[in-house]
């Protein structure tokens, strides 16, 4: 039987993308209300930065024991930041999830079942803004579709081993030895509107929000994508993993990095060495997006010999098309060779996919 410590669950939950223990700017307390009305802390782990108490616009609380049960306080967890209003509603799902796992960890399953209802509800909850089909969660979780539907309702009593398992296909749970490959969530539309009405918005954000931004907008030009894991693991210089979705012969491996400042700094050469280095391996294609912009040097070394056809460098100008759905502007063509020289004096002009505009002229013509 599955048993969880405090000391585990901190070790293993994912919040944004790392988990709790690996993460920079937040540490994880519990808390519980005494008769008088007043908090005491049961216990406080803290993550690398974080050793003290923030005020209120640093933090998120919500409740683990909502209402009085014989024996068990009212409790609730605390999450809290070193960076100001760091906490959304995007991150209420998570939170709840988390609020709802200190009960079997806490307490007794057996003796507060009725709040594995609760975990259920949380978790369909997540997957529903995760935007991921029943069907998708079921197969990743071992779990019947019909089963999960029912789990979802609330429905069904879970067993804790259930309830991790259905964590663990969304992403929301990862055993310490397993790198962490993220799916795709929390880039809601409303979130699109608003960077389309301020781009610089993209500052505001944390590394690891851009990178799934990067992976949602290229999930959305037709790749199957995955994100290796916590902007502060070593990846090799890797952070988003794709491939085109529709397969056939000329299928290819796509690396990502992804470069977020927080101020008005141009992305230099480094970042374009370090992708380079993927060059001549396992990936056909290389890709550099940066919210700013990229500097003279870092252009040239992407451009340099046969580097260009491997790098691919996006900066802002190429984001605030991607936020209007624009993938097939002639602008992505940018890196194709107009000709290709076969051989001495035998010049090949390279074919090109149909742009939107292309296609409607076309169409005008039949």
């Amino acid at each position: 039987m599955t048993t969880l410590t405090v000391v585990d669950l901190h070790k293993r939950f994912v919040f944004r993308g790392l988990r709790l223990a690996d993460h920079p700017s937040v540490t994880f307390r519990q808390l519980v209300e005494h008769e008088d009305g007043s908090w005491s802390e049961v216990w406080h782990l803290a993550s690398a930065g974080v050793d003290q108490a923030l005020p209120p616009r640093h933090r998120l609380i919500v409740p683990t024991i909502p209402r009085q049960i014989p024996g068990v306080p009212i409790a609730a967890i605390c999450l809290e930041s070193t960076i100001p209003d760091y906490f959304s509603e995007a991150d209420f799902g998570e939170a709840h999830v988390l609020a709802a796992f200190m009960v079997p960890v806490s307490y007794d399953w057996g003796m507060v079942s009725l709040y594995s209802t609760r975990l259920a509800l949380a978790l369909a909850g997540v997957r529903k803004s995760l935007g991921l089909p029943l069907s998708t969660v079921a197969q990743r979780a071992s779990i019947p579709e019909t089963q999960l539907r029912a789990d979802e309702s609330g429905a069904s009593s879970l067993t804790l081993e259930q309830c991790v398992e259905w964590s663990r296909a969304l992403g929301l749970y990862a055993e310490c030895e397993v790198p962490l490959v993220q799916l795709i969530g929390n880039i809601t539309p409303e979130l699109i509107r608003s960077l389309r009405e301020d781009p610089g918005r993209f500052r505001q954000m944390s590394p690891e929000q851009f990178e799934r931004f990067a992976a949602e907008r290229l999930d959305r030009m037709g790749y199957e994508v995955r994100l290796t894991g916590p902007t502060t693991r070593k990846d090799g210089g890797v952070d988003i993993i794709a491939v085109p979705r529709q397969a056939g012969a000329g299928t290819f491996l796509l690396a990502g990095q992804v470069k977020h400042h927080s101020a008005e700094q141009k992305t230099g050469r480094e970042a374009v060495d370090r992708l380079l280095s993927l060059k001549n391996g396992v990936f056909q294609l290389g890709l550099l997006v940066t919210n700013t912009s990229f500097t003279q040097d870092a252009r040239w070394a992407a451009s340099k010999g046969d580097n260009r056809f491997f790098a691919r460098l996006r900066d802002l100008e190429d984001i605030k098309r991607w936020l209007e759905d624009d993938f097939r502007s002639k602008e992505e063509l940018r890196e194709l060779p107009e000709y290709i020289e076969l051989a001495p004096g035998v010049r090949i002009k390279t074919p090109r996919p149909a742009l939107p505009r292309e296609m409607t002229d076309q169409a005008t013509l039949l």
